[in-house]
């Protein structure tokens, strides 16, 4: 990373963070159904159960995935502006 604030480098890692936190949003969702559907397979039939959950906190996630991802895009176009300025001067 440069100590530039403003370059691609820290555009693409807030990207990363942002898609990473997407994946493993979505995958908490995905994962706690078959796991609901294994805690409740020793019940007899017709008490086992399969829950979709999908709360705040999967909700905030997403929301600071998206947050992350605008910033990294203003932050590109930021970097193409300061190397277009740096060409200038």
């Amino acid at each position: 990373l440069s100590d530039e604030p403003l370059a691609h480098s820290a555009a693409r890692w807030m990207r990363r963070a942002g898609i990473w936190l997407v994946v493993f949003t979505l995958y908490a969702v995905l994962f706690e159904t078959p796991l609901s559907l294994v805690a409740s397979y020793q019940n007899p039939a017709g008490e086992r159960f399969v829950s979709i959950q999908f709360g705040i906190l999967h909700v905030a996630s997403l929301l600071s995935a998206l947050v992350f991802l605008s910033v990294a895009h203003i932050q590109n176009l930021a970097a193409d502006v300061r190397e277009d300025q740096k060409q200038i001067v």
